[in-house]
């Protein structure tokens, strides 16, 4: 595939209908409007026209806009000294957290933590009904407590002895906690007097590590690479073709979309109710480093729609490299603000008023994505660049290298045109697309 830095470089062009007669440096081309096959072979200076009256565009009406705008960054909720492994809103807004910090639980009240002390080990997982009583679940004495506004309850009847949880949810007053064991149950539900264990149809078969409330009942993830739903007393498969490998993480987006995260194969999957099948989400995400386990920890439909996701992974499968963390909208990914995280992402949550919460083993445990002002100079702002590749037949679809996702940009942008250098004399067919820098992301993105 021939790469061409287009066929403008380095060219200052004076643009007069621009107040001020600004001039401004091309680098290797600022169009938003690119010309057509049939109007650059008919009439060259038309479509370079075009893109001198799109440029003038671009350049007093949107760099000229406000210098001072909202920003967004990774705010840390100073306070917690070790790994957080899960994060949980209460139906009153307040935060609480759970992991090997000291304490291991503690609730967030806008400002700073409150631990929640009594428990005498880690926590693995948190819960919270829709009355506002907290669960926790992990390696102390008892596996799973309630929290009654003072004090934790570890005496919770008699659970599953050979059950370690992993996973709690709580669907219509009942607590379901799931887990790694030997053998079956892998999950039991508590009804506020009884443990009881949930093996009733064809359901896990290994170890569970994900639960979810679903809409006909409680959604499984298990080791043996399957997603099962306990519905009407007893357990069924959710659907077929599903290969990722162990499911660690489950949810729902926006549009009622079920997604499972794993450790192969793309690691994340999307299940079709029409056809009943999961399919890999694509570009699919991997990772690199052979001392590392792939594996998908954290999963996040948000109300915006966007699908965020977290682990150990570093690229996905056009090229375009990440860390820890990634954010789905539309048919793409992109990483905001990876960069500011140390270790992996354990969990997710969504506060009241939209805002993304993460935690996991970075400093500090749990930080929030959060508008900040920031200053921007347009006068400082790089110009547009555009990219061209040759074009082997009649769309853009092939264009899926990855050594053009540079910058932090993404896939994706391609659309069909000419250029003079494809063909000696007469031009041939290229794919072009532009991008532009995001002074707020600090990153380069498809226009």
């Amino acid at each position: 595939m021939h790469k061409d830095a287009g066929p403008w470089p380095n060219t200052e062009i004076a643009i007069s209908a621009c107040p001020g007669n600004q001039t401004v440096s091309l680098k290797q081309g600022v169009l938003c409007r690119f010309p057509t096959e049939s109007e650059a072979q008919s009439d060259p200076m038309k479509g370079f026209g075009s893109v001198l009256a799109a440029l003038c565009l671009l350049l007093c009406g949107v760099v000229a806009a406000p210098s001072s705008l909202a920003a967004q960054q990774w705010e840390v909720l100073d306070g917690l000294d070790d790994d957080v492994e899960d994060i949980v809103f209460g139906p009153d807004g307040t935060l609480y957290a759970g992991g090997y910090f000291t304490g291991y639980v503690a609730s967030w009240d806008g400002t700073s933590w409150t631990p929640l002390s009594g428990l005498d080990d880690n926590v693995s997982t948190l819960a919270v009904d829709s009355n506002g009583t907290l669960f926790a679940a992990g390696a102390f004495t008892g596996k799973v407590a309630e929290w009654n506004g003072s004090g934790w309850d570890t005496s919770l009847g008699t659970f599953p002895a050979n059950l370690d949880p992993e996973a709690l949810v709580v669907r219509s007053g009942i607590l379901f906690a799931a887990g790694s064991a030997p053998n079956a149950p892998y999950v039991a539900s508590w009804d506020g007097t009884s443990w009881s264990p949930l093996t009733a149809g064809s359901g896990p078969t290994e170890s569970v590590g994900a639960v979810v409330s679903g809409p006909n009942g409680v959604v499984a993830g298990s080791d043996d690479g399957n997603v099962y739903e306990f519905s009407s007393g007893s357990w069924s498969q959710i659907g077929g073709g599903l290969d990722i490998g162990s499911i660690y993480s489950l949810a729902y987006g926006s549009d009622g979309t079920l997604y499972a995260g794993g450790q192969e194969n793309g690691m994340v999957s999307a299940y079709d109710t029409t056809s009943a099948t999961w399919s890999a989400i694509s570009p699919t995400l991997s990772e690199t480093d052979p001392s590392t386990s792939n594996r998908l920890y954290g999963l996040l439909g948000a109300s915006d729609g966007s699908l965020w996701v977290g682990g150990f992974f570093d690229v996905d499968s056009e090229g375009s490299t990440y860390e820890w963390l990634v954010r789905r909208s539309g048919n793409s990914w992109t990483s905001p603000g990876s960069d500011f995280f140390t270790w992996r992402i354990r969990d997710f949550a969504e506060g009241p008023s939209g805002t993304i919460y993460a935690a996991g083993g970075f400093d500090g445990g749990v930080a929030r994505w959060v508008d900040v002002p920031v200053s921007v100079d347009p006068t400082q702002l790089p110009p547009d660049i555009m990219q061209q590749v040759g074009r082997l037949g009649q769309s853009c679809d092939e264009v899926d290298d990855g050594e053009l996702n540079w910058g932090g940009a993404g896939a994706g942008g391609w659309n069909p045109s000419w250029a003079d250098w494809a063909v000696p004399v007469t031009g041939g067919p290229v794919c072009v697309r532009s991008l532009y820098y995001n002074p707020y992301t600090m990153r380069w993105a498809v226009r």
